[in-house]
């Protein structure tokens, strides 16, 4: 059985009611709070993000390939989390963070897609 796809949808299965129960005044939880499954969903993602790089690394000749997996994953991982929180902090009113500025690390994500969708090889050759 698959125990890191189960553990994938039940932190975002929890996050999503979490925050359904939140926007229903039901509960009185900082957003701050209410994004920890959340943030436990980014860590289980980096954690199988590096192992899988690890185990490419190990099998033989795909150094290059794993390295680069490892960069451009990371590279969405860190973003969605400095948006969560941002945007945790900004729902909080802890500190005079726009939402353009929290929203900010969604369209450096957008840019990076691009980027990576132009310069990523068509084949598996590389």
């Amino acid at each position: 059985m698959n125990y890191g796809g189960v553990l994938f949808c039940l932190s975002l299965l929890i996050g999503t009611i979490f925050i359904g129960l939140r926007l229903d005044n039901t509960i009185d939880w900082d957003w701050s709070t209410v994004f920890i499954p959340f943030w436990v969903f980014d860590a289980l993602f980096g954690y199988f993000i590096l192992s899988a790089s690890l185990r490419l690394a190990f099998e033989g000749q795909r150094l290059p390939k794993s390295v680069y997996l490892l960069v451009v994953n990371f590279m969405y991982l860190i973003p969605y989390f400095v948006f969560r929180l941002m945007l945790a902090r900004k729902l909080d009113n802890l500190n005079s963070v726009t939402y353009t500025k929290a929203f900010g690390p969604l369209f450096f994500i957008g840019i990076f897609s691009i980027i990576v969708a132009i310069i990523t090889p068509t084949t598996d050759d590389y």
